[in-house]
């Protein structure tokens, strides 16, 4: 009996840990795209007034450029 009450135990703090990572890489998620949003009126503004000629912006991604990984292959 202590057996399965050990295994119920550890199965529920799994569940429940996994849920926790879900709503925090959710939630991470939301303010990730609401960051993007503000600064992609930020750059339509500075295109509108120091750009001549400037019409229309279209973004196609909202990953990072570089990681360190990729910034350490290219200098070395």
């Amino acid at each position: 009996m202590k057996k399965i009450h050990i295994y119920i135990i550890i199965s529920i703090v799994i569940i429940v840990g996994g849920g926790w990572i879900f709503l925090y890489y959710h939630e991470k998620q939301q303010e990730k795209e609401r960051y993007f949003a503000k600064q992609e009126q930020r750059i339509e503004k500075n295109l509108k007034y120091n750009v001549p000629d400037y019409k229309t912006v279209t973004f196609t991604d909202t990953g990072t450029v570089a990681n360190r990984l990729t910034l350490y292959r290219r200098l070395y």
